[in-house]
């Protein structure tokens, strides 16, 4: 798993070797580089704990956008597997079960959508459990982060969760 920001290239003594790419697909921080292209109508809230955006899955045009300018790139440097992290974020901002399905359908077409253009890719959740039944893509595996602790940044120590 990298962090592609942090890496120029995968490393070439490597290149037969699955590398995740580490790819938020429920927030973004505003220092990544294809925030500045975010139509602001796909910004639902901020997460006060990361100071980053929570994105409206459900709009068709996030997702083509997100294709274009998140996984295309990282497919064109090599990585052949993401590691999809912040699936759950939707939940601090959708406070009824409809909102909550809208976006639970639409990371699931979004991850769809990836694993139709790029069939051999791999992917990773973390979390994203109520996802797994909407996803046809292939899950090489599920993370399960904070289960019994969290970290809270603004009091930069941990918790444990109830």
């Amino acid at each position: 798993m990298v962090e592609p920001d942090q890496a120029d290239s995968l490393p070439q003594a490597y290149r037969d070797e699955t590398f995740y790419a580490y790819v938020s697909l429920g927030e973004v921080l505003s220092q990544r580089h294809y925030f500045a292209g975010l139509d602001k109508a796909w910004l639902l809230g901020k997460n006060p704990d990361w100071g980053s955006f929570i994105l409206d899955q459900s709009s068709p045009a996030l997702r083509s956008y997100f294709i274009d300018a998140v996984i295309e790139p990282l497919w064109a440097k090599g990585y052949r597997g993401f590691f999809l992290d912040t699936l759950d974020s939707y939940q601090l901002v959708a406070k009824d079960e409809a909102a909550r399905e809208r976006q639970r359908q639409g990371l699931a077409a979004l991850i769809n959508a990836i694993a139709e253009r790029h069939p051999q890719a791999g992917f990773i959740f973390n979390r994203g459990f109520e996802l797994m039944p909407l996803v046809q893509a292939r899950v090489d595996a599920v993370a399960a982060e904070s289960l019994y602790q969290r970290w809270l940044p603004d009091k930069d120590q941990f918790t444990a969760v109830p």
